[in-house]
């Protein structure tokens, strides 16, 4: 059987239509606590309050039982920015291996 948080994946890709998804379950168990990643071109041209009130709207259901859940939500092209600034450089690696 799929946990809450494999759930909450598969119904946000389908209904947002990407594969920039991560559900995390923070509860130790209990299913009540998440913190979810999504990136979406659904989100292009949306402000941070639209995108939320989206994800509201797919999760309603789960909402109604989560104790907590944190949202960070991007476009495609933010998400992609953001992580390629959080990776570190190739030499950076490479000088890494070295010591």
């Amino acid at each position: 059987m799929a946990s809450k948080a494999e759930l909450m994946e598969k119904k946000l890709k389908e209904k947002l239509e990407t594969d920039i998804v991560q559900v995390r379950d923070l509860s130790d168990g209990c299913g009540d606590k998440f913190d979810v990643v999504c990136a979406s071109t659904k989100f292009k041209d949306l402000g941070t309050l639209a995108r939320h009130r989206l994800m509201h709207k797919v999760l309603e259901d789960e909402f109604k039982h989560a104790h907590a859940i944190t949202l960070h939500t991007f476009s495609v092209d933010e998400y992609e920015k953001a992580v390629e600034y959080q990776l570190p450089k190739q030499h950076v690696l490479d000088e890494m291996k070295e010591i």
